[in-house]
């Protein structure tokens, strides 16, 4: 009977040392840079996607992701229709957390409602902090269709 705990301790060890150290070492991955939090406008339903955006350049990253909440729903001490938002660090997503980077906040299509972004910006800060900023939604963004079409030039 002693000798089925022997062997499986032998086994377990063996299993152990087989791990690479590497993968055992690896920190955990960095926290948000900062956390945007405030009110929205009235008309945004609850549900409505908001995304943070860093921008670099010419090119955008999507850095974080949240929905339009009832803030003042469960005790959560909001005025009404909130969001809470992560702008998460470049070593989570490329492209994302460098200091001193413009950030835009988007309010996704939803619902029937055409995409927007947020009047504000902000940028992104060089330690985390938590930011209280209400948002208002800027004009609809025009809405691009893509009608596929077959050629009729007779080859083939």
């Amino acid at each position: 009977m002693k000798r089925r705990y022997v062997f499986g301790a032998l086994l377990a060890a063996g299993a152990l040392y087989g791990i690479p150290m590497a993968v055992m070492a690896q920190p955990p991955p960095s926290p948000p840079v900062v956390l945007y939090y405030g009110a929205v406008p009235g008309g945004m339903p609850l549900g409505q996607p908001v995304a943070s955006i860093v921008v670099n350049g010419t090119t955008g990253t999507t850095c974080g992701a949240t929905a339009v909440i009832d803030g003042a729903a469960n005790g959560g001490g909001g005025s009404g229709k909130d969001y809470a938002v992560e702008v998460v660090s470049e070593s989570q997503t490329p492209g994302c957390g460098v200091s001193g980077r413009q950030i835009r906040f988007y309010f996704a299509p939803f619902q029937g409602a055409k995409g927007r972004f947020a009047t504000q910006t902000s940028t992104v800060p060089s330690a985390y902090t938590t930011t209280s900023l209400n948002l208002t939604a800027g004009a609809e963004l025009p809405e691009i269709r893509y009608i596929a079409v077959v050629a009729s030039d007779k080859i083939n």
